[in-house]
């Protein structure tokens, strides 16, 4: 009997030398199965990271270039005030003109009004109203240099428009 008791230990110390064998090739297996993962992953998250920093720093030079085309368009934007300025001067101008020449256009009405009845001062009358028109003709000379005026600063603001337009050209506006 103790032949058989040691036969049946040494058989249940092989079978357990032998599982123990197996589980640690099978351990062995899922650490560099686990490894390989780990270093995969890893890759994979370096890869990641060089993308988002490339896709940060092609976002950084972008907004660069839009921030210098904004400065551009302030800049733009500046010089068309100032000629909404200057057209609204010379509307102003235009107002007074006009307030003269209907100031003028008045008196000639009352000359006018004059010529019937003081027949003997026509020739005063007359060289008054020839003023009055020489006044009108010069007024309108002025009205006309400072609607060029205004034509030119249009062209001006048409051209700054223009200009002002370009950088929106490379968005994708529909």
């Amino acid at each position: 009997m103790d032949e058989r008791v040691v036969e049946s230990l040494q058989d249940a110390i092989g079978q357990f030398r032998e599982g123990a064998r197996l589980q640690y090739a099978e351990g062995q297996r899922l650490a560099r199965r686990t490894a390989q993962i780990v270093r995969w992953s890893t890759i994979g998250m370096i890869l990641l990271g060089v993308g988002l920093l490339m896709l940060l720093l092609t976002l950084t030079q972008s907004l660069s270039l839009i921030t210098e085309r904004m400065d551009g368009m302030h800049g733009h934007t500046e010089a068309m005030s100032h000629e909404f300025r200057s057209v609204s001067q010379d509307m102003n101008l235009i107002v007074g003109d006009m307030n003269r020449i209907s100031g003028n256009m008045q008196a000639i009405y009352e000359e006018l009004n004059l010529v019937p009845t003081e027949m003997d001062h026509l020739n005063g009358t007359v060289a008054g109203l020839g003023e009055d028109v020489v006044a009108i003709s010069q007024e309108f000379q002025r009205m006309n240099g400072q609607l060029n005026g205004i034509s030119q600063s249009m062209v001006r603001m048409t051209q700054d428009t223009g200009q002002m337009s370009r950088p929106m050209r490379m968005l994708p506006w529909p």
